[in-house]
């Protein structure tokens, strides 16, 4: 790098000298001339091309120092011979540059000269012309950017040519020399000043004094304005300063104020979804009661259609004993013995059983009936004890567990002179069980229409996802007692499992198996309660829904509540009740909670509240 720049140094240095030297020969030329011209041929003083008094100053700091002013000039030497290659250079692209203009120039007028001779011709212009003026017009966006990018170089140029240069059209030495000769006129003034500063002897301290007090009383007047403008802004501060005030006390009360609305909405949302939720289970209740009603006053009406002609087997009885003799009674024929009220003990309860059981099925090919009927293959009206055996074994709608145990019950129900010969009459056991009724009308042991305790049939429901729906129709299909047992207690012996048992513990299933044996299938749906039983598919999806997103939301404060009590999270009904309202009351109704605590709680916690209820099986319900 300092090779080339040195090269290029003599480069410029041995231009300059050969144009100095031709320079030199014109001038010696124009001094062996002869001194006396005529006026026209004198030559004509230029502008000047610099002041004269940095001049003076350069031939006063050359008699101080020769040796720094030759180098300075040798420097300005070689400035101006750098500068004249560089003109040179650019004279010799502006030529280039005019060359390339003319002979574009040139061919434009040969392409202009035949379009003006077919325009004068009237004849239309060539293919080869209008490509060529695409071609031209293609090059105009390139030639308009290429302007652009030039136009853009010189105002840099130009600003940097700015920032070097206080004033353009000056080189820096002018510049400086003009600063510097300004700087030693302030300091004779001030030496001036300092040397005779009396204002009455000196002019120019007399002007510097009024001038400072010129500028004194313009700088007062200022300071009067800043000072008013000071006072205005500081009344003005302080009435902002009260309204900001004023402002944030507002902002306090409406923020207080929304508060105390999106509590009371939240409270209100809270009592609504309360509210619909009772609603929705009140309409089911409204629809299960008219579906009720609708099917007692169709029974109602199929009765007052069919009692004007209904006579009591009882009554067939009597006709047929006072139609029929004394001595010969054939298989349509009911016996006196039989319409006797007298029973035996053991046989009322169990023999009640049998006559519900009789009712529900009467009418149907499987009624007592037709099974009794079936098995009197001679026609004869009697049975034996075996044919009776098998004809209670045909009956599926039989209340009791035991075939033989039925048979039993059945001979015992039976007058004691029929029973003589091993054989009974079948007649006479249909009469019996109708005559049972007029017995237990007004006895203490005939049976209670009343239900048991419900929540254990909807905690085994919780428990088993079953929905109101599922288990109505669970319920209809119960037909036997052992598929009553298979339902509340698992299977026909009250243990083990089934896809169709609701999950009862024993003692709670075998007292809803006693009360299907009280009531039957139809009877027992009419009394049982479904809206307490289990809910509707939808509900039960909506709850466990809630159920999960309340857990998920407070996951945290639960697992630290129920903690809290116990590290097992084993706590009593109290306990938990308290942790599920505080930490989840405001998504969770009170029913809501009510069902998670049996969800919780072990199979005895329906009927004791000292059972401990598990946190863990409240959460597990995250993992569905």
């Amino acid at each position: 790098m300092r090779d080339q720049g040195a090269s290029r140094e003599r480069s410029c240095s041995g231009d300059g000298d050969a144009r100095s030297g031709g320079t030199g020969g014109i001038n010696s030329g124009r001094k062996a001339a002869p001194k006396h011209r005529p006026g026209s041929a004198q030559p004509r003083p230029g502008p000047p091309s610099a002041p004269a008094p940095p001049v003076a100053q350069a031939i006063r700091s050359a008699s101080a120092d020769p040796k720094r002013y030759l180098a300075s000039l040798q420097a300005q030497c070689t400035e101006l011979k750098c500068a004249a290659n560089n003109a040179t250079e650019e004279n010799m692209r502006a030529r280039t540059r005019l060359m390339a203009l003319e002979r574009e120039l040139q061919k434009r007028d040969r392409l202009l000269q035949p379009l003006l001779q077919l325009k004068q011709a009237g004849m239309g212009v060539g293919l080869d012309v209008i490509e060529k003026l695409r071609e031209e017009r293609n090059m105009l966006p390139i030639f308009r950017r290429k302007a652009q990018d030039l136009q853009a170089q010189l105002d840099e140029r130009d600003a940097d040519i700015k920032r070097m240069k206080i004033a353009p059209n000056f080189t820096r030495v002018i510049e400086l020399q003009v600063e510097f000769a300004s700087w030693q006129h302030e300091m004779r003034r001030l030496d001036s000043l300092l040397k005779d500063p009396s204002p009455e002897s000196n002019p120019a301290s007399q002007k510097e004094a009024e001038v400072h007090v010129q500028r004194s009383a313009k700088l007062e007047g200022d300071l009067a304005a800043l000072e008013k403008h000071r006072d205005s802004l500081v009344d003005e501060v302080a009435e902002v300063e009260a309204d900001h005030s004023s402002w944030q006390d507002t902002y306090h009360e409406k923020e207080a104020e929304l508060v105390r609305q999106q509590d009371a909405t939240r409270d209100l949302a809270v009592a609504f979804k309360d509210l619909l939720q009772r609603r929705r289970e009140a309409e089911e209740v409204q629809d299960d009661i008219d579906k009720m009603a609708l099917s007692q006053r169709q029974a109602s009406q199929e009765l007052a259609a069919l009692t004007p002609n209904c006579k009591t087997v009882a009554e067939l009885a009597a006709e047929n004993m006072a139609v029929a003799p004394a001595e010969g009674l054939d298989g349509c024929t009911v016996s006196g013995a039989a319409l006797s009220c007298e029973f035996s003990s053991s046989a009322l309860a169990r023999g009640w059983l049998l006559r519900q059981a009789a009712l529900r099925s009467s009418g149907s090919e499987a009624s007592l009936f037709a099974c009794l009927q079936g098995r009197d293959q001679d026609a004869d009206g009697l049975l034996s004890a075996s044919e009776l055996v098998q004809a209670i074994g045909d009956w599926r709608s039989c209340p009791l567990d035991v075939t033989e145990e039925a048979a039993a019950v059945v001979s015992a129900m039976l007058p004691v002179s029929e029973r003589t010969d091993g054989s009974v009459r079948w007649l006479d056991l249909l009469v019996r069980l109708e005559c049972l009724a007029g017995s237990l009308s007004s006895s203490s042991k005939a049976p209670r229409l009343e239900l048991p305790d419900v929540r254990p049939l909807r905690w085994a429901c919780l428990r088993g996802g079953i929905s109101r729906e599922e288990f109505h129709r669970r319920l209809l299909a119960v037909s036997s007692l052992q598929s009553a047992r298979a339902l509340f207690l698992g299977d026909g012996d009250g243990g083990g499992s089934s896809e169709q048992s609701v999950g009862l513990v024993a003692s709670h299933g075998a007292s809803w198996v006693a009360a299907w044996q009280d009531l039957g299938t139809q009877q027992l749906l009419l009394l049982l309660p479904l809206s307490e039983t289990a809910r509707s598919a939808s509900a039960l999806k909506a709850w466990q829904a809630r159920c999960i997103s309340a857990l998920r939301a407070h996951e945290k404060e639960l697992v630290e509540a129920f903690t809290v009590w116990r590290a097992d999270m084993m706590l009593t009904e109290e306990q938990f009740h308290m942790v599920c309202i505080d930490v989840m009351g405001a998504k969770l109704s009170e029913e809501d909670i009510e069902d998670l605590r049996l969800l919780a709680g072990p199979p005895d916690s329906v009927t004791s509240s000292a059972a401990a209820f598990s946190g863990s099986a409240v959460l597990q319900l995250l993992k569905q």
